[in-house]
């Protein structure tokens, strides 16, 4: 849990007025305070878009496989790096015209996500699916049923004075490599992380893996982290290379600390994923602001689901859930400031407590123990959802939520 902004250090000033720079490594492309976009711009020789067709080489639809060659192999090719999107296909296959092994390989994979014959030859069926795939007007990526995605959530307090680790960065950030290792995470979500947090994390994580990172502010300068070193933010860490990553303004008290979310798409596995730390208790005691941060993030996953991904949302959301009872700070009303989120969307431990509840993640003794972590999925991107809180460590206030999706 981050202080109220008045009882934290000065923020610095880093360049013009309103500028904010999110930070994106090895690879995805960063497009700062902008809305998601359905799809990805066209790659260099791949036919002339139109509104009928993304790939025009031949309007002929042969059977082929592995061996043919020649115009027809041209057009499935540009249909397979579209439909696969930029990232499931590393490096992209060449359209040459030539169906080799790479373009067997891609054509088995697509025809598993399309959940059509797995043969690898392109015939009626499977040129039908790619026109489908290639030419959506909202364009969706194609994942495979069945697949796995582990998510991590942790506010690793990493910049507070009341956290043991927060003039040690490198040491800090070692242990969050190692919770990523034992549990196998593919999607890390942190909050209360600094820059210097995010250079030790994307160096030790590998080429991989791509970092996001989204920066907080204060009147429009960026915060900095006096004792870890950097600046102040949020970020998200994930296998493989994504499709495009923005920073989200939230709605926040004037004056005070303004929240963001970091956002990214990754189209090899047909997820959107945004991270965000909700304003404190301190900054809006009424919870006014809280209620339109939820809303705006419901609203987020409401758009990208229209464009086929299944929407992965969380973070510290600095409050506890709609039908949780009996805290300080739940008393036995109903809490409605996250209602937005449990909409169109499951939390993680949802189903398992049978309402919108879930395990404690802000052990405090003092505050009688609370949830205020939480990782949602919208209600039908996933055929499985769940998720486990792993005990409280000494150099962080919040608890690791772990959740593991399988996709439909």
């Amino acid at each position: 849990m981050r202080l109220p902004t008045s009882a934290r250090l000065l923020t610095v000033l880093v360049g013009c007025l309103g500028l904010l720079v999110p930070s994106v490594a090895s690879g995805g492309a960063v497009s700062a305070g902008t809305q998601p976009k359905p799809r990805p711009a066209a790659a260099a020789g791949e036919g002339v878009t139109t509104a009928a067709d993304r790939c025009t080489y031949t309007t002929s639809r042969p059977t082929i496989k592995i061996g043919s060659s020649g115009a027809a192999v041209r057009q499935a090719q540009c249909y397979l790096n579209y439909s696969l999107a930029i990232d499931s296909l590393d490096p992209r296959l060449v359209v040459d015209g030539a169906f080799g092994a790479k373009t067997d390989a891609a054509t088995r994979t697509f025809q598993r996500c399309a959940r059509i014959t797995v043969d690898g030859i392109i015939g009626p069926q499977t040129w039908s699916q790619l026109n489908y795939w290639a030419n959506s007007p909202a364009w969706t990526p194609c994942a495979t049923p069945g697949d796995a995605i582990d998510i991590m959530s942790w506010n690793i307090c990493g910049d507070a004075t009341h956290c043991k680790l927060e003039t040690q960065p490198t040491v800090l950030v070692d242990r969050v490599i190692n919770r990523i290792n034992t549990y196998g995470a593919d999607v890390v979500m942190l909050q209360e992380v600094c820059t210097s947090h995010e250079t030790n994390l994307r160096s030790k994580l590998g080429s991989g893996w791509t970092v996001a990172f989204g920066y907080v502010t204060s009147n429009n300068n960026w915060i900095t982290c006096p004792r870890a070193g950097g600046y102040y933010g949020v970020l998200i860490a994930i296998r493989g290379k994504i499709t495009r990553s923005w920073t989200e303004s939230l709605p926040s008290p004037p004056g005070l600390e303004q929240r963001k979310a970091i956002c990214v798409q990754q189209a090899s596995r047909g997820i959107y994923v945004c991270n965000a730390h909700f304003s404190s208790e301190g900054d809006d005691p009424d919870r006014s602001y809280k209620a339109q941060q939820a809303q705006w993030m419901a609203d987020l996953n409401r758009t990208n689901t229209s464009y086929g991904y299944r929407a992965i949302t969380g973070g510290d959301l600095n409050w506890d859930p709609p039908d949780r009872n009996g805290t300080p700070y739940a008393s036995t009303a109903r809490q409605p400031t996250l209602v937005p989120l449990y909409v169109s969307n499951w939390e993680c431990d949802e189903r398992e407590y049978g309402s919108r509840d879930g395990a404690d993640t802000f052990p405090i003794v003092l505050l009688n123990h609370r949830k205020i972590d939480y990782i949602f999925a919208n209600a039908g991107g996933h055929s499985a959802f769940s998720c486990f809180v792993n005990a409280a460590s000494t150099w962080s206030d919040h608890d690791l939520l772990m959740s593991t999706m399988v996709v439909n």
